[in-house]
């Protein structure tokens, strides 16, 4: 039995840490009352990155799992994760968006996500 506690502290001890570690910007105080909600910091099976970062197209593309409403969920990811869509693709499901490393890291962990990819600049040789 004490091994079991120990692995309880841990846990516990983890989760004050990241909850301490939070962004204070993106977080509601606990005296409002709001709960405070943390980001995903890895999960077991990350949406791979395909593509290549180019600084002349800095957006991500994200496309959707078939079924998903992407007007939605592309709301729901940005209000949660805290950026703002660029571009809505319904057509497709998916959208594109100016996102940091941290939420791109978050992005990946999430469910509804099938692909996630760098833009990148097409040329047509003449």
């Amino acid at each position: 039995m004490p091994i079991m506690r120990f692995a309880r502290y841990c846990l516990v001890a983890g989760v004050l840490t990241l909850g301490a570690c939070a962004d204070s910007s993106s977080s509601t105080a606990p005296e409002s009352g709001a709960p405070l909600q943390l980001l995903p910091v890895a999960c077991a099976a990350p949406v791979p990155v395909q593509g290549t970062p180019n600084p002349r197209a800095p957006l991500i593309i994200v496309l959707f799992k078939d079924g998903v409403d992407a007007t939605r969920e592309a709301a729901r990811l940005a209000a949660r994760h805290g950026f703002e869509v660029s571009r809505l693709y319904p057509a497709i499901g998916g959208f594109a968006a100016l996102i940091s490393s941290a939420q791109l890291a978050a992005l990946r962990c999430e469910t509804t996500i099938a692909i996630v990819e760098h833009d990148a600049i097409v040329t047509i040789a003449r």
